[in-house]
């Protein structure tokens, strides 16, 4: 489940008041306010791990996990976080996946770029999931490690779905491409986006997603021109998107 404390949350916790007796051990509220600036930095990585040490140390358990579907939604487009987060108990098979992934490999204290063995795995938990034709939990499988700081074998899985599934393959771009912005891969990020903007299968309102990204990717890349232009495009369609109005007055 998204929202469930896991033992190396908690173990690193433990580590942490170890290492540094003196210190004043972290409360759940202090740790809910850290996520909540990271929320507004747009640091949604981080804003989950912080949300999730609040729920090991006793955070209202509903709270944290209907903050933890918000920042999913702030992060994903509509359409997508429609289809990824449904709270049927016949889709948590990724859920379970990811848990036994993170217990044999403890992932929350692996360099992936160093871990042959866990790609290795990584795919081979993909190549049966193709064979058994679930597009939707490989999807899920890589968000999931999206959201844990993985973003290499986030993008592989996302890769292989555009391979697998044509059907998913527009939002399994779009994913692939947040996965390289993770990667500070700006200029891969915006190669696909830009793809993705010439659809002309998607309406521009379909799109907004797409054009604020490109506009935060081209910020990034240091290129203000290219970046206000899809900002302004981003506000043609909707003048109270996010934090549009802001961006177009810095």
């Amino acid at each position: 489940p998204e929202a469930e404390p896991t033992q190396n949350l908690i173990q690193e916790l433990k580590e942490a008041r170890k290492s540094n007796p003196k210190a004043k051990a972290p409360d759940a509220d202090t740790l809910l306010r850290k996520a909540e600036r990271y929320i507004a930095k747009r640091n949604y990585y981080l804003a989950r791990k912080f949300l999730r040490h609040a729920l090991a140390l006793g955070a209202n358990e509903q709270q944290v996990k209907d903050r933890l579907r918000e920042v999913r939604k702030l992060e994903l487009p509509d359409s997508l976080y429609a289809t990824v987060s449904s709270d049927s108990d016949l889709q948590e098979k990724s859920g379970e996946i990811l848990e036994r992934l993170e217990e044999e490999f403890s992932l929350s204290e692996t360099d992936e770029a160093d871990n042959e063995d866990f790609a290795s795995t990584v795919s081979a938990e993909v190549d049966e999931l193709v064979a058994e034709g679930d597009s939707r939990t490989i999807l899920d499988f890589g968000i999931a490690l999206h959201e844990m700081g993985l973003f290499k074998r986030a993008e592989f899985v996302f890769t292989k779905i555009v391979e697998e599934f044509p059907d998913f393959a527009y939002d399994a771009y779009y994913l692939a491409a947040m996965a390289k912005f993770a990667r500070k891969d700006y200029a891969g990020a915006a190669s696909i986006l830009k793809r993705l903007s010439a659809d002309s299968g998607k309406s521009d309102q379909d799109k907004i997603q797409i054009y604020y990204t490109l506009g935060e990717l081209f910020a990034k890349m240091r290129q203000p021109d290219r970046s206000r232009k899809f900002f302004e495009k981003v506000a043609e369609l909707d003048a109270n998107y996010r934090n549009i109005r802001h961006k177009l007055e810095s």
